[in-house]
């Protein structure tokens, strides 16, 4: 009756794997999230200093035009750029700290893959094992 000793343990390693194979998806629906997330802020973050840029040139373009000051027009480009700038290093910040959460979910995840390894070879142990001891219970005739 060994055997069922190892039966039980071996509940408990599958209800242990089952779980580590739940937080690993979950994990993995986590960096899906946050790559999405990168990828929006970074397309987001380019079109909006496409668009800002653009109508700066314009400005400056329409004021050279119009005879206007070519001094102030060219300080107001200068301004806008350096606007411009600021608000890109900011998102660029925004990014980097989403980078950081991937990082940290993609570290999660390497060691969540170590534990489902570790809970596989011990359920496979415990089979093994299982196997053996209904084996030696087995009553053997000579």
């Amino acid at each position: 009756m060994g055997y069922a000793l190892f039966t039980a343990r071996k509940l408990s390693v599958t209800a242990r794997l089952n779980q580590c194979n739940a937080q690993l998806m979950s994990n993995t629906e986590q960096t899906f999230n946050v790559t999405a997330s990168i990828y929006a802020k970074q397309n987001a973050s380019s079109l909006k200093a496409t668009q800002a840029s653009k109508k700066a040139y314009q400005t400056y373009a329409d004021a050279i035009q119009n005879n206007g000051d070519q001094t102030a027009a060219k300080a107001a480009l200068d301004a806008k750029l350096q606007e411009i700038a600021e608000q890109t290093a900011m998102d660029d910040i925004e990014i980097q700290e989403l980078n950081a959460q991937q990082t940290q979910l993609d570290l999660e995840k390497k060691n969540l893959e170590t534990q489902l390894n570790a809970f596989q070879n011990e359920l496979d142990n415990v089979s093994k094992a299982e196997e053996n001891a209904i084996k030696n219970s087995t009553p053997s005739y000579k």
